[in-house]
């Protein structure tokens, strides 16, 4: 989700070309991913997303809880192949669902995808003044 839904959109967004908009993503999504979550609060900020505000059910704030409890989890089962308790489990889906609501969901929303509404990434929020669309059916439904 970082990666595709968050890094990805936000740079090629912020610059005018893809060519460059493709170099500056691959570079950041090929870098290790401890990099690309150091970047990501800082990508964030500017589009109104606080990682450090994002608080889970249990009271703990939501990126702490995957950088330091989740990522090592995930490393030690797949580097050592490490057991995984339940509840770390359950704490990982738990900072999954409230990175897509939280953060993926508001990127989408602000850059004019219309999941939120339509449950579907692929529908677009509603016609633009002089666009014409050649699909299938209706879209905007």
């Amino acid at each position: 989700m970082i990666q595709y839904f968050c890094v990805r959109p936000i740079v090629g967004g912020a610059l005018l070309s893809e060519l460059l908009a493709d170099e500056v993503s691959q570079h950041i999504l090929g870098s290790r991913g401890y990099d690309q979550r150091k970047l990501l609060a800082a990508i964030l900020k500017p589009w109104g997303v606080d990682l450090s505000s994002i608080v889970l059910s249990s009271g703990q704030p939501l990126w702490d809880a995957f950088q330091n409890v989740v990522m090592k989890k995930r490393n030690g089962f797949v580097h050592r192949g490490d057991d995984v308790l339940e509840d770390d489990a359950a704490l990982g889906l738990e900072c999954v669902s409230a990175f897509k609501e939280h953060v993926v969901n508001t990127l989408a929303t602000r850059l004019g995808f219309s999941l939120d509404r339509t449950g579907c990434w692929a529908k677009v929020n509603g016609p633009r003044e002089g666009e014409i669309f050649y699909g299938a059916g209706n879209p905007f439904k």
